[in-house]
Order: structure tokens, then C-alpha cells, then sequence
């Protein structure tokens, strides 16, 4: 198994970890990401609206190019560093894009049926929490999505309470 950094509370650890299930199943070529090996590490998979890496994400927005970075757990748009709050929630499109991609090849319920198939790593289990407020579809009065992360962000205490309860 690869060896993995995380870091705490952040639902896009659990993110990565499902991607990579995602290129492992050749799901991201079925969504239409173009494979291009780089230099460094794995291969890099890129849409129109996300371009991921082992090492992150970048993601093309109105106001430039928002980057994350897996290893520091940063986001920076421009180059330059933004809060955590703001950077999820200016990811949370392109992320949600491809989750909705892979609910039409798989159907509903198909990253739940993931998690419950695989032996979670612990730092994917401890993140599992933070991970299904992030994907939540917004509701009405703004309960779900990136707004509810981002008070995670601040709240250590809450955001550790939040484990995925698979084992």
C-alpha cells in the first residue's frame, strides 16, 4: 500500500484517498480526464474544470487559479496563500462536478458503497466526518458544503469528533 501523508481535519484527504480508487477503476478516463504522466510522482489527470496530482489540485476559477497542496493542506490562489475556508469553498464546484460525474456512471450511494468495501486507513477514517459535510449538497439556509467546513476548520474540537464510522 502507498505510503500517505494527511492532514488533520481535512475532508480532501478523503477526497485523494477516493481518487485514487477512481484511477485505480479507470473511472477519471471514464469521466474524460486526460492522462499525462510529469516528473514528479504519479500521473496527472486534468478537465476543463480540475486538474489533480498525488500532490494536489488546481482548480480554474473566475478570479485565477486556486491550487492545493495534499502535503501542506494550503490553499493558494494566484500563489497566493488563502484561508481555508475560502479555498474549499472555491474548490467545492469542481469537486462536486465529479462526484455528481460518478453518480451517473455508478448511481446514488456510490462512494458509500466505496467506504464500506475498503478497510479505511485511520487518518481517512478520522476525516470521514469532515468529508460528508464537505460533499453535502447545499441546503436551504446554507447547512451542507463548504460553509460547514470551514466552521470545522475553526473548531478543532468539533472536527476531531467527526470520524467515519466504518471500520
Amino acid at each position: 500500500m502507498a505510503r500517505f501523508s494527511v492532514t488533520r481535519h481535512c475532508p480532501l484527504a478523503v477526497q485523494f484517498w477516493l481518487y485514487g480508487l477512481d484511477a485505480r477503476n479507470g473511472d477519471l478516463t471514464r469521466l474524460g480526464d486526460r492522462k499525462s504522466p510529469t516528473p514528479h510522482g504519479s500521473s496527472a489527470y486534468a478537465t476543463d474544470f480540475l486538474r489533480l496530482h498525488s500532490a494536489g489540485l488546481s482548480v480554474p476559477t473566475a478570479q485565477g487559479k486556486v491550487q492545493f497542496q495534499r502535503r501542506t493542506g494550503r490553499f493558494t490562489l494566484n500563489g497566493q496563500t488563502l484561508p481555508l475556508g475560502q479555498g474549499y469553498a472555491l474548490v467545492w464546484p469542481a469537486v462536486m462536478r465529479h462526484e455528481a460525474g460518478l453518480s451517473r456512471l455508478h448511481g446514488e450511494g456510490w462512494r458509500e458503497r466505496q467506504l464500506q468495501a475498503h478497510r479505511l486507513p485511520p487518518p481517512i477514517r478520522r476525516n470521514g466526518g469532515l468529508w460528508r459535510e464537505y460533499v453535502r449538497p447545499l441546503r436551504e439556509g446554507g447547512a451542507g458544503g463548504p460553509a460547514d467546513v470551514g466552521r470545522c476548520q475553526d473548531n478543532k474540537k468539533s472536527a476531531s469528533s467527526a470520524v467515519l464510522d466504518i471500520r
